[in-house]
Order: structure tokens, then sequence, then C-alpha cells
């Protein structure tokens, strides 16, 4: 059996809660300096440049025929997520 087959591919780009369409590949992600914190935890005081818009992730949806059971068309739309290529591996991606 191939490794492949046995385990789910490791996910080097994390991802984030964002709109991305497409031609926004390739954009910056920056982190907002915040008025309040959360309790316990530090409040940011700077942007940070966390890497850059590689796609947006895809959300796949399938209308099912209630005569015959089988799929009739597909839906595919933006999730409202999206990969980044963090600012360590962005020479790793050219």
């Amino acid at each position: 059996m191939r490794p492949s087959r046995l385990a789910p591919p490791v996910r080097l780009a994390p991802l984030i809660d964002a709109l991305v369409f497409p031609g926004n590949s390739g954009g910056p992600v920056i982190t907002r300096p915040e008025l309040t914190s959360i309790e316990g935890t530090k409040r940011q005081n700077n942007a940070y440049l966390l890497g850059v818009v590689r796609a947006y992730v895809p959300y796949q949806d399938v209308a099912i025929s209630q005569q015959t059971g089988r799929p009739r068309i597909a839906f595919e739309e933006n999730s409202g997520l999206a990969e980044v290529i963090p600012m360590d591996f962005r020479h790793q991606a050219d």
C-alpha cells in the first residue's frame, strides 16, 4: 500500500477565515492592531505580515434528483476559507 493512502497529506499552508477571490492570490495577509484583547491575552499593538494568499478553499454541494436519487448538478462556491503561504515558506513556493 502506498504511504499516501495511509495518512492524509500534511498541510503547510494554514487556513484563515477570509473571503478570497480570483486575482487575490499573492496578496498580503496582515494582522491589524487591536484596541482591546481577551482577558488573559496580550493585546496586539502592531500590524504584522503573516504571509501571502495562495488560494481560496472551494466548497462543493451536489443536488440529488428526488425522482432518480442520482446527482443532477454540482455547485462549487467559495467557502470563506483561504490558504496562506507563511512568510517562512515564501521562497519554497516559487
